[in-house]
């Protein structure tokens, strides 16, 4: 006679309003590194003396985001960065398919071009001719 005992049921995760230990150990380290990014910034305002204004308090960035008189000038020049930002990853992208397509039409191809991929990715630090005060 065949065994026809049902096999224990897999527990189900559930999402939604399980507020148990898991969900704080989720959300607690993001958390605790906000809050030590956050204090880090502080410390270094504090520790800069008179050229704090160089790094200015948390609280005054965000005060100056909805301040009317500066509010429109810097949500512009942040709509302004991004469309750069956007510009600039679309032509990457457009390039890096076309480099891909190129690469994979012949063996040859990509042999010629993967050293060039290679150092298209790599960051140069070193800046062998630079003197002291060029930046």
């Amino acid at each position: 006679m065949a065994d026809t005992t049902a096999a224990p049921a897999a527990r189900i995760r559930r999402s939604g309003r399980n507020f148990g230990p898991a969900k704080i150990f989720l959300w607690l380290p993001p958390i605790v590194l906000l809050g030590l990014i956050v204090g880090g910034v502080y410390i270094a305002h504090y520790a800069l003396g008179d050229r704090a204004f160089l790094l200015p308090e948390p609280h005054v960035v965000f005060g100056k985001l909805w301040d009317p008189k500066t509010a429109p000038d810097i949500w512009e020049a942040l709509f302004h960065s991004a469309t750069v930002a956007l510009v600039g990853l679309l032509v990457a992208i457009a390039i890096g398919v076309v480099w891909a397509i190129a690469m994979n039409l012949g063996r040859w191809l990509e042999n010629t071009l993967y050293p060039y991929a290679v150092l298209l990715q790599a960051i140069l630090w070193s800046r062998p001719y630079a003197k002291d005060g060029d930046f």
